[in-house]
């Protein structure tokens, strides 16, 4: 880890490839395996670890902008659903500040509901830190604000909602203390080469 304006950032690349399930100390991959179906996911084979859109500047429609998160594709859609097989799950312990579940299924692009993010989830780390899960299908949230979520917690499923062209899962970390501020690169947290424990 090393620090970022005081705050500590979890650099996978200089730690152990793997974690006991009990251990807490770093970020697992946010989707999770389609073959688990309980709401806990500490083990299988991640349904997608594919990055359609990495941390940084970018062009969509010939707009150049900064993208504030990664987009995990889709994988195995549902065809003409607006989702997908995957879950999402918890990338690590917290307690759940916002989840807005107002937007349709099926987004586009420049569609500004749910603040462009579309149906989704914050969760406070409790260290500073936060982690937003965006476009994700209506009606599949399971957690609302104010619980308290585990490490791998299943909270909804991939969908394309708000300003989004398809099935994907927009993932977020936000440090400094502030769920607006310091939008960090989510590849400094998890690392799709080591998604969680292998047991």
């Amino acid at each position: 880890q090393y620090n970022y304006l005081g705050y500590k950032i979890y650099d996978l690349k200089d730690n152990c490839t793997y974690y006991n399930v009990t251990d807490n100390d770093a970020y697992w991959w946010p989707i999770g395996s389609e073959e688990e179906t309980s709401s806990k996911i500490h083990a299988g084979t991640p349904s997608t670890i594919n990055i359609s859109s990495k941390y940084g500047k970018r062009t969509v429609q010939g707009k150049a902008g900064f993208h504030h998160g990664i987009d995990i594709s889709g994988g195995s859609c549902v065809p003409n659903t607006g989702t997908s097989k995957n879950v999402i799950i918890a990338s690590k312990s917290g307690k759940v500040i916002e989840s807005y579940n107002g937007c349709a299924s099926l987004g586009y692009y420049g569609n500004d509901c749910g603040g462009g993010y579309g149906n989704h989830v914050i969760i406070d780390h409790g260290d500073g830190t936060y982690s937003l899960y965006a476009h994700m299908y209506k009606n599949s949230i399971t957690v609302f604000a104010g619980d308290v979520v585990e490490q791998g917690q299943v909270i909804g499923k991939v969908g394309t909602s708000g300003n989004s062209t398809g099935p994907h899962l927009h993932f977020e970390i936000r440090s400094g203390g502030n769920a607006s501020r310091f939008k960090v690169d989510p590849l400094l947290y998890v690392d799709p080469d080591n998604p969680r424990p292998s047991g």
